[in-house]
């Protein structure tokens, strides 16, 4: 069975784009102003934490994607 394979790009793209909804909310002066142990903050934590898991996998599948077609260009 054949199943589509998604562009790894596409969540590149993704988590770039959330990286840059999370810093323009300013999220370093929503937690001065708020408290450390403000109920929202562990919510910017979790969503901060999450934005940079799936920055760092979209930057990832970006590299290996671009690496693998360098690699068979080269092989050509």
């Amino acid at each position: 069975m054949y199943t589509p394979e998604i562009p790894s790009y596409i969540f590149g793209v993704i988590g770039i784009y959330v990286w840059v909804l999370i810093a323009k909310q300013g999220l370093p002066v929503e937690i001065a102003k708020r408290g450390i142990f403000a109920q929202t903050f562990y919510y910017h934590i979790i969503s901060f934490v999450f934005a940079y898991l799936v920055l760092l996998t979209g930057v990832a599948l970006l590299v290996k994607t671009s690496l693998i077609e360098v690699s068979d260009l080269i092989r050509w």
